[in-house]
């Protein structure tokens, strides 16, 4: 009875270890030590909970290796993050997640050994794989078969086009300034055995319809050396613009442009949207988890129609809101209306 007591292991402090990690960070932001959103501060410190479930597997004495890796790993995820590694977090993780059922294999081995070398040889092993992270992330060559497509579509018609991007996780930029005889150019960064499946049509007597997305899910860091996807779109021809993305960072600068229409889709990440000035916009901004910030020109009559759940609302001087209604304050000379849908995270609307 009093052997099965020694060995008893204490209650997890995972969640309160969590709790406290995210206080103190909501606490620094609420002082103004960080000056930066909760979308950000997430999306850059996520790794935590690696380090967290660590520091819970030592005080729990569930092993060495496991959580030595899991500690390290958060550690080199958030370095990445932070652009002090080539690679950033998501992208680190795709491909070292395999170290944790390896450590994890390591503890299970040794799980009913408790002498003292059994110890030294759990921690040494956990070291070398938490050393073992750092290297294979700081030179290990990941970008191997990786090629740039470039994306170029002729402007053919007087009518207003159809332009459809759907790129499954990473980051994309879009902003106006193609060549006037270009619908859309661009450079798309693909590992070499997908491809890129683009499609045009023409109709005579209706808008023409470019499209783009790859063969399968692309995965790559927006912190690492690599270029996101980049576009750009014609800026005197009418254009209705949809947009795609699962998970990552969509920034659509329409400032320059003669987009009409708007329709942006994220499932989790970030979206900043910069409308376009003196054009009659609508649209539609859904965001299932994440941030969405959307930036009006000074000037124009601004109306969305929000609803959301979980979500801050942020907006500028200017900008009245009634239940689900957000408006500017002023009549304007052109109109934007939108519907916005965040469900998650936060909304940030504001002036440039």
């Amino acid at each position: 009875m009093d052997e099965k007591k020694e060995f008893r292991k204490p209650r997890s402090l995972f969640f309160p270890l969590l709790l406290v990690i995210v206080g103190v960070f909501l606490l620094l932001i609420n002082l103004c030590y960080i000056n930066t959103t909760s979308w950000e501060l997430l999306r850059t410190y996520w790794p935590l909970i690696f380090i967290a479930g660590g520091l819970d597997g030592l005080y729990r004495r569930d092993g060495w290796a496991g959580p030595l890796v899991g500690i390290g790993l958060g550690t080199v995820l958030i370095l990445g993050n932070l652009g002090y590694l080539a690679w950033g977090g998501w992208n680190l993780l795709w491909r070292l997640w395999p170290v944790l059922i390896i450590a994890w294999g390591l503890d299970v081995a040794f799980a009913h050994q408790r002498i003292f070398w059994s110890t030294i040889i759990r921690v040494a092993l956990g070291l070398l794989l938490v050393g073992g992270i750092l290297w294979l992330s700081m030179v290990s060559p990941f970008n191997t078969g990786m090629k740039t497509e470039a994306v170029s579509q002729k402007l053919a018609s007087a009518t207003p086009s159809n332009i459809s991007l759907q790129q499954p996780v990473g980051e994309m930029l879009l902003t106006g300034n193609a060549a006037e005889d270009k619908l859309i150019t661009g450079t798309v960064y693909l590992p070499g055995s997908m491809t890129l499946l683009t499609n045009y049509s023409h109709p005579s007597e209706a808008a023409d319809f470019f499209s783009l997305k790859p063969s399968a899910m692309v995965v790559y860091s927006s912190s690492s050396n690599q270029s996101p996807w980049a576009f750009k779109i014609n800026s005197t021809h009418t254009i209705f613009l949809d947009t795609e993305m699962g998970v990552g960072s969509m920034v659509l600068d329409l400032s320059d442009t003669q987009v009409q229409e708007v329709d942006s889709q994220m499932a989790v990440g970030q979206t900043v949207i910069t409308f376009p000035a003196k054009v009659n916009v609508t649209g539609k901004v859904e965001g299932a988890v994440g941030e969405t910030i959307l930036r009006f020109p000074k000037g124009a009559q601004v109306t969305i129609q929000y609803s959301g759940g979980l979500t801050s609302v942020r907006l500028d001087n200017g900008f009245s809101r009634s239940g689900d209604e957000i408006t500017s304050d002023f009549s304007g000379d052109y109109t934007i209306n939108l519907n916005v849908d965040q469900a998650v995270g936060s909304l940030v609307i504001e002036w440039y």
